[in-house]
């Protein structure tokens, strides 16, 4: 794994494992079957640490393979989550997110 770098106002140090900040990522979908795997994979390779991210998919009720693809990752990754979006609108699947 990399270091990761910290910028102060007038040093750069290293953040130590404990104490980088725990990341969320939230992607409101719909029917995105064709690419929510490319852009699950690239959130799965990064390599900031997985115990301190969160993958939030909001889905709204899509029609095609999204929501399989996307159990189909949350059940490998326990960081990634399938959430309902039953609006289907992006707002909705925001603010749910504010909520939780």
């Amino acid at each position: 794994m990399g270091r990761w770098f910290r910028r102060t106002s007038n040093s750069v140090g290293y953040w130590s494992l404990s104490d980088l900040p725990k990341v969320s990522i939230v992607i409101p979908c719909r029917n995105e079957g064709q690419l929510i795997g490319k852009c699950l994979d690239s959130i799965v390779a990064n390599d900031y640490p997985k115990d301190r991210l969160e993958v939030l998919v909001v889905d709204g009720i899509s029609e095609d393979e999204t929501r399989m693809t996307v159990q189909s990752y949350a059940h490998d990754y326990a960081f990634i989550r399938l959430l309902n979006n039953p609006k289907k609108i992006t707002p909705v699947a925001l603010n749910m997110i504010s909520l939780e």
